[in-house]
């Protein structure tokens, strides 16, 4: 989320997804002055330059804040598949997500949504309340071979226990993504440590890249 210029109390957001379609749903935001929701109506996830992503839309709120952690809390898509799920859950990233920059105050919005306040979703006190996810070697993973000087890589979609529910090879050096499938099936046999956010595991995302020194 970004501040607007010559709109005080305001921030702007976009909703980017993986291919064009039609999204609601609310954004979740922790802030210096207390917790906020903020619903949305339907908008349209267009592709652009930059990738899919709606218009600019507009979150007003009854106080200054200063804003700590901000996500999509909570989608309904009208995407293939996604349709019949209805308005779908989202967990905290296990990192905390600041509003930085600024847009303009000309750009005009798609939709201008008031954030309302609410009690806190969460409560936590432990050492370490944010941590990224982490992959442990176990018997039987063996790496690929990579030729010295290439490098592959895997995206792995974790659930909250660290169990894999899927892994897409996104990068292979010279062309040979056959070292990525490798990596796949490598990256399969690792047992994960869960990802962390507000002291409780959470669904997340681990890159695992491989690279081997000329």
């Amino acid at each position: 989320m970004q501040s607007v210029e010559s709109a005080p109390q305001t921030y702007a957001f976009r909703v980017i997804a993986a291919s064009a379609r039609r999204v609601t749903g609310s954004v979740m935001v922790e802030s210096n002055a207390g917790w906020y929701r903020i619903p949305f109506k339907p908008v349209a996830v267009a592709k652009t330059p930059s990738g899919f992503t709606s218009g600019l839309l507009f979150a007003q709120f009854s106080a200054s804040v200063t804003i700590e952690n901000a996500w999509l809390s909570e989608a309904a898509s009208d995407a293939p598949g996604w349709g019949d799920k209805g308005v779908v859950a989202c967990a905290p990233p296990p990192f905390r997500v600041p509003a930085y920059g600024a847009v303009a105050g000309t750009e005009q919005p798609v939709e201008t949504a008031a954030a309302e306040a609410i009690s806190p979703p969460f409560t936590w006190d432990c050492k370490t309340p944010f941590a990224q996810a982490v992959a442990e070697t176990s018997a039987g993973s063996k790496l690929p071979d990579i030729e010295p000087g290439a490098a592959a890589a895997v995206v792995v979609e974790l659930d909250e226990s660290g169990k894999p529910l899927d892994v897409t090879p996104v990068d292979a050096s010279n062309g040979y993504i056959e070292w990525a499938w490798q990596l796949r099936q490598y990256a399969k046999t690792l047992q994960y440590k869960p990802a962390v956010a507000y002291c409780r595991a959470v669904p997340s995302t681990y890159i695992l890249r491989v690279s081997v020194q000329p």
